[in-house]
C-alpha cells in the first residue's frame, strides 16, 4: 500500500508525447523603408531569407548568404502536420478571424464573442473578393535542415497559389515512389531539396515574375535501396510538431529590414494609365473616340484604372512603367 505512488508516474496521452522545438522561420521575402516616405514595404525576393545559424552552413556554397537552395528532410509522414493549409482571415491582431478548406468555416461572431461554424466558400467568399482582401491562401511547411539541426524544425509561410501546388505535388511524388521501395508511400527522412524557382505567372493578363518553391527528389536507385536498412532502424511517428506560429503577414515583423529608395507613381504615370485604358475601352466598345464615352462610364472605367494600376504596380514607379507599355502593347 506505501508504494502505490510508483504506479503514478506517466500520463496517458501526454507522458507518450514528443515534441519537436520550432528552431526558426525561413521567409521569401523582406520589408524595405522607403527613403522618400519612412514608411514600411513589402519586397519579394528570389532567395531564403534564413536566419544566421543556417547562413553559417550554407556559406561556402552561398556566400552572400542568398540561399536559393536547402537541403531537406520531414520529420514524420503526416501531410496535413507538415503542410498545412487553408483559407484564412486576420483581425487587426494576431488572431484569426476566420479559418476554412472550401467547404467549411469557423468564424469568429462579434455578437456570441465565440467561433461558429459557416459555410466555407473559398474563392467566391466575399472576404476572398473584397479589395483588399480579407481572407487569403495560407499554407505553412515545416522541416528540418540537416546541415544545421536534426533536432528541431523551421517553419516557412506562404500564399503562392503556384508554390502550394508545386509542394503538395512533390510530397506526393516522393511517396508514389517510396511505395515502389518500401511498400508503402513515405516522405519522413528522405533526403529532399527545397528550391525557389522563376516562375512566369499572369494576374489579370499581366505577366509577373515570382520566385514560387519547388520540392525535388535528388536520390537515384542505389541511394533509394540505401534507405531501407536505416528505416528499420529509425522511427518518428511518436513525434509532434510545433503549433503553427500563426500571424496576420501584413503585422509580420519581416526578417530583414532594408534601407531601400521606393520608386512612387507619379501623377503623370497615373494620366498616362488611364488615357491608354480609356482608349482600349473605346475601341473594345465601339467609340470612335475616348471623348464619345459617357461621362458616368469614363468616370467608373478611369476609378478602376487607377485602383488595378497601384494593386498591379504595389505602388511602385518602374512597375507602373512596364504596365503603362504592356497597355500601349495591346493597342498595336
Amino acid at each position: 500500500m506505501g508504494n502505490f505512488k510508483s504506479k503514478f508516474t506517466k500520463i496517458k496521452g501526454t507522458s507518450d508525447v514528443r515534441r519537436l522545438p520550432r528552431l526558426d522561420k525561413i521567409r521569401l521575402g523582406i520589408k524595405k523603408i522607403s527613403q522618400k516616405t519612412g514608411k514600411e514595404y513589402p519586397h519579394e525576393v528570389e532567395y531564403f531569407v534564413c536566419p544566421d545559424i543556417v547562413k553559417e552552413a550554407y556559406k561556402e556554397r552561398f556566400p552572400d548568404g542568398k540561399i536559393t537552395e536547402l537541403d531537406i528532410m520531414f520529420p514524420i509522414n503526416d501531410p496535413e502536420a507538415i503542410f498545412p493549409q487553408a483559407y484564412k482571415a486576420y483581425g487587426q491582431t494576431r488572431g484569426l478571424k476566420c479559418v476554412g478548406n472550401g467547404e467549411t468555416a469557423m468564424r469568429y461572431s462579434e455578437d456570441k464573442k465565440s467561433m461558429e461554424e459557416i459555410i466555407c466558400n473559398g474563392e467566391e467568399c466575399d472576404w476572398y473578393k473584397s479589395k483588399p482582401k480579407r481572407c487569403l491562401r495560407r499554407a505553412h511547411l515545416f522541416f528540418m535542415i540537416p546541415k544545421v539541426s536534426l533536432g528541431g524544425v523551421f517553419q516557412i509561410d506562404l500564399g503562392s497559389y503556384h508554390s502550394i501546388v508545386d509542394v503538395n505535388s512533390g510530397i506526393d511524388f516522393v511517396r508514389a515512389l517510396s511505395q515502389g521501395v518500401f511498400g508503402e508511400p513515405r516522405f519522413a527522412l528522405i533526403p529532399l531539396i527545397l528550391k525557389r524557382v522563376p516562375k512566369e505567372t499572369h494576374h489579370d493578363g499581366k505577366k509577373q515574375i515570382h520566385y514560387t518553391l519547388q520540392l525535388h527528389c535528388p536520390l537515384n536507385d542505389e541511394a533509394w535501396n540505401d534507405l531501407k536498412d536505416k528505416f528499420r532502424l529509425v522511427s518518428t511517428e511518436r513525434l509532434a510538431l510545433p503549433q503553427v506560429e500563426d500571424v496576420n503577414p501584413e503585422i509580420e515583423e519581416a526578417a530583414v529590414i532594408e534601407n531601400g529608395e521606393e520608386s512612387v507613381i507619379t501623377k503623370e504615370q497615373r494620366d498616362e494609365y488611364v488615357k491608354v485604358t480609356l482608349l482600349i475601352y473605346a475601341k473594345e466598345h465601339g467609340y470612335t473616340a475616348k471623348k464619345k464615352i459617357p461621362l458616368e462610364r469614363k468616370e467608373i472605367v478611369t476609378k478602376e484604372a487607377l485602383y488595378r494600376l497601384e494593386r498591379d504596380s504595389e505602388s511602385n514607379g518602374e512597375k507602373a512603367d512596364i504596365l503603362i507599355q504592356q497597355l500601349k502593347d495591346s493597342l498595336k
